[in-house]
Order: C-alpha cells, then structure tokens, then sequence
C-alpha cells in the first residue's frame, strides 16, 4: 500500500459545509489513479490534503517516508502533461487499451507506462 485515505474530510476556513467529506481509498504500489467529478466536487481540495499542503480530519497513511513524499506520488492535472506531450486523456486510453497487461514499472524511483 502506497497510500491510505481514511474518512477524510476538509471544511474551508468560515465555509458552510466540508468541501470534501469522510474520502475514503487505498491505492497500492504502482497504480494510476483518477480521481473524477463535477466541478467543486473537491478534487483538487482532496489532492492538496494528500500531498500535505492542506489541514483535514481524518487519517493519510503513507507506505513511505513523508520526507519523500514528492517522490512517490505525483499530481497530473487535465490540461499539464506527465511525461513530454503526454495528456491524461491518452494516459487513460492507454490503459483502457492495455488494461489486461501490467502498464507501469519502476525506473529510477519514477512510474512509468510501458
């Protein structure tokens, strides 16, 4: 397990109600994951909380040191690119192509698609 997000929720200073409420997911070693919804949903709330840059409640577990967490997960948003040229769109293709074989590998502590 890489990480483990357990009833996370995160209420924005003076804000009526919780921007993300009791998120709960694993997401073991070598995974690709999305996280979908409507505009405001919380997304990008729940991604700053992960990668420690937001206050919530709840519980984060990390399966390595938080030292390092910039080495281990990494944010890939709609419109930047993960790899040169590299959309989420056609990474997402791409799996949904290949879904029957392993996608990802290690390479000098980064993931990358095979």
């Amino acid at each position: 397990m890489i990480l483990n997000v357990q009833d996370v929720s995160i209420r924005y200073h003076k804000a009526n109600k919780n921007a993300v409420t009791k998120a709960s997911f694993s997401i073991e070693d070598n995974s690709i994951v999305s996280i979908v919804g409507h505009n405001g949903a919380g997304k990008s709330t729940l991604i700053q909380a992960i990668m420690q840059n937001l206050n919530y409640e709840g519980t984060i577990t990390y399966g390595f040191d938080k030292k390092e967490l910039y080495k281990y997960i990494r944010v890939q948003t709609q419109t930047s690119t993960f790899e040169k040229n590299a959309k989420v769109k056609a990474a997402q293709q791409y799996i949904a192509d290949h879904k029957h074989k392993q996608v990802m590998r290690r390479k000098n502590d980064h993931l990358i698609l095979k």
